[in-house]
């Protein structure tokens, strides 16, 4: 963090560096939701090549197997780093509003004197 910086101004910037490192989060997260459909589809071509059978089969198949689960285990795993950022960031942001609240208030104490 920059040195001769305010507390206030403190607050700002680890109020930015966690807002993007939630943005980030979201990010990966965001791909990975999107892209369920086609992976799924992909899974079911794979099935479809050594097997015989109706649509409704292979999406059971692609859903059961070990590589879609641990696929909608990536996703669940992404969305709980997002979201803990994301409270990361807000916690922060709103830290940053006390604070200045705060100093507004000690001002405004100070004018009245």
């Amino acid at each position: 963090m920059p040195n001769g910086l305010s507390e206030l101004e403190k607050r700002v910037v680890r109020a930015q560096d966690l807002g993007q490192k939630w943005a980030e989060l979201h990010e990966v997260w965001l791909q990975l939701d999107r892209d369920e459909k086609n992976y799924l589809a992909a899974l079911m071509n794979d099935l479809a090549k050594v097997n015989d059978v109706s649509e409704a089969k292979l999406e059971r198949m692609a859903r059961g197997s070990e590589e879609f689960r641990k696929y909608v285990s990536r996703i669940c795993i992404a969305r709980g780093e997002e979201l803990r950022a994301k409270v990361r960031y807000e916690n922060a942001r709103d830290y940053f509003e006390a604070a200045r609240s705060l100093e507004a208030t000690e001002r405004a104490k100070m004018g009245m004197l």
